[in-house]
């Protein structure tokens, strides 16, 4: 009985990624036809336009752990919090989950240090934060992390 549980459970669920799957084939179908349209509207225009020198504009997912603007400011507070202590993104990483209370899985926690190392990133370059040292100089490793 349990076996057929199982079954039953996976059955389902590929049920429900093939359906996905196939609305998702559809919608980029859809978006190529528009592409396609777009780039005769702009050739109308322009007859010489050199369609390939359009850069592609990135398309950023919703982040699952700050709303917007919320990531830096955390980052912020963690560090604010660690009174001039230099902190890994690892470390921001344990502080937020112990401030949240969340509950993550390695997968999940890897994935808010990536997030992180992003918010540290965009701080750095607005030269809020400074890098104070690189482990083994490779670009995924944690960084040290100073106001």
């Amino acid at each position: 009985m349990a076996i057929s549980l199982v079954l039953s459970g996976l059955v389902k669920k590929r049920a429900s990624i093939d359906g996905e799957l196939h609305f998702l084939e559809k919608k980029v179908i859809q978006l190529k036809q528009e592409l396609t349209t777009l780039d005769a509207a702009i050739l109308i225009f322009e007859p010489e336009y050199n369609l390939k020198t359009i850069e592609t504009k990135r398309k950023v997912g919703n982040n699952k752990f700050f709303n917007k603007g919320e990531r830096s400011r955390t980052i912020m507070n963690v560090l604010r919090e660690s009174a001039g202590t230099n902190l890994t993104a690892e470390e921001i990483a344990l502080e937020v989950v112990g401030q949240r209370s969340l509950e993550l899985e390695s997968k999940e926690f890897k994935a808010l240090i990536n997030t992180l190392i992003d918010g540290l990133r965009d701080l750095k370059l607005k030269e809020v934060v400074r890098e104070t040292s690189r482990v083994n100089n490779t670009p995924r490793s944690f960084l040290n992390i100073e106001l």
